[in-house]
C-alpha cells in the first residue's frame, strides 16, 4: 500500500503521518482510487491493528489473543498487492504481478 501511495505523489511526511495502521493506509489509498473495496479485507485489516495484533503476531508475546488464519490474511494480502501493482503501473513504473496459482511462499519472486 506504500508503494501505491507514493505512486500517486504521497511524500515522506505524510507517509510518516499515516505511521504503520493497516486500516489509515488503507483508506489513504481508497482516498486515492485504490480500490480495496471488500468489507471482508477492511475487517482482515482491523484485526491485524486491534490491541498490537501485528505486534504481537511478529514477537513472542505470552497469552490469548485473536488474530486473522494465515489463509485469511493470504487473500487479502494478494487482493492488495495486485491492487497495488495497477495503481504503481498507472505511474508508469514497472512492476511485477503476484503470481495467484504459486504456493503463498514463491508468489513474489521471479521464476
Amino acid at each position: 500500500m506504500k508503494a501505491a501511495l507514493i505512486s500517486v505523489g504521497y511524500t515522506e511526511p505524510q507517509m510518516r503521518a499515516l505511521g504503520h495502521k493497516f486500516t489509515s493506509l488503507a483508506n489513504a489509498c481508497n482516498k486515492v482510487g485504490f480500490g480495496l473495496n471488500e468489507l471482508h479485507d477492511m475487517r482482515v485489516l482491523e484485526m491485524i491493528d486491534t490491541n498490537d495484533n501485528y505486534i504481537k503476531a511478529r514477537y513472542h508475546y505470552i497469552g490469548a489473543f485473536t488474530v486473522p488464519t494465515v489463509q485469511v490474511l493470504d487473500n487479502t494480502a494478494c487482493e492488495i498487492a495486485v491492487l497495488a501493482v495497477l495503481m504503481v503501473r498507472k505511474s508508469g513504473q514497472f512492476v511485477r504481478s503476484p503470481i495467484r496459482s504459486l504456493p503463498i511462499e514463491h508468489r513474489y519472486q521471479v521464476i
